[in-house]
């Protein structure tokens, strides 16, 4: 007999709706179409959304329970119910395993703008490569579980940068906040008056963004925060090296 506690279970995460409507017409065609087959696919059990819930008892809490015990949850961001990002905030906390999904052309809430999404449609001729994009993210996450910084749990790694007694946790802290203040003035130039500022809509996680060229000052850049952000933890914590004469200029 298989052992139990090796089954994958999934719970997703979605905008229901009532019965007929565009939102539970969406939510069953992501579920049956989508989700359903990648999940499957890697081993889990076919996913379960709120309203397959059966058992008797109080439905929130079933909910929360599922999202904080299930091995996999996947969110679906479409017509940012705000249920949907509450129920992910619980899933974010813990930084346990989740996948994004939100239908193409829509943008995600500010707060989750770093997180990577898996953007899909009602072509299903398009259903193949998003199956494939949930397929690999399940496997990054198997691999990895940790992989995955959420909004909560990189702000609590700062607060506690800021809380150390060393100062170049300290220090590396306030040049992480600028960071992220000046992230969000770029990523939002509606709420902060940048008319035509870059956008970076393809972050993998806060602290792992994904190399997005764009035209700054007439000139093609590359954005690698993770490199950035490493390359300035590790000159923190080098020693002073002298500079070299040949690079000063003398006059």
């Amino acid at each position: 007999m298989a052992n139990k506690s090796k089954r994958k279970t999934c719970f997703v995460i979605a905008p229901i709706g009532d019965e007929g409507s565009a939102e539970r017409k969406w939510s069953d065609m992501i579920m049956e179409h989508f989700i359903t087959p990648a999940v499957t696919e890697m081993g889990y059990d076919t996913p379960e959304r709120a309203d397959h819930i059966s058992r008797s008892g109080m439905i929130t809490h079933q909910i929360i329970e599922r999202i904080l015990n299930d091995t996999l949850v996947v969110a679906d961001l479409t017509y940012d119910n705000p249920n949907v990002y509450y129920e992910l905030a619980v899933r974010h906390v813990p930084g346990l395993p989740v996948i994004h999904l939100m239908k193409d052309g829509q943008k995600p809430m500010f707060d989750v703008q770093g997180m990577r999404v898996v953007y899909v449609d009602d072509k299903l001729t398009l259903a193949k490569a998003a199956i494939c994009a949930i397929k690999d993210q399940i496997k990054s996450l198997e691999e990895n579980p940790k992989s995955l910084i959420s909004p909560i749990q990189s702000t609590i790694a700062v607060l506690n940068l800021a809380k150390s007694s060393e100062p170049v946790a300290q220090a590396l802290a306030i040049i992480m906040n600028r960071l992220d203040a000046i992230h969000a003035r770029i990523s939002t130039p509606s709420i902060h008056g940048f008319a035509g500022a870059p956008q970076y809509p393809n972050f993998t996680s806060a602290y792992d963004f994904t190399l997005v060229p764009h035209k700054l000052g007439g000139a093609n850049m590359i954005y690698d925060e993770t490199a950035f952000r490493k390359g300035l933890s590790d000159f923190l914590a080098s020693e002073p090296k002298p500079i070299d004469p040949d690079l000063t200029d003398e006059d």
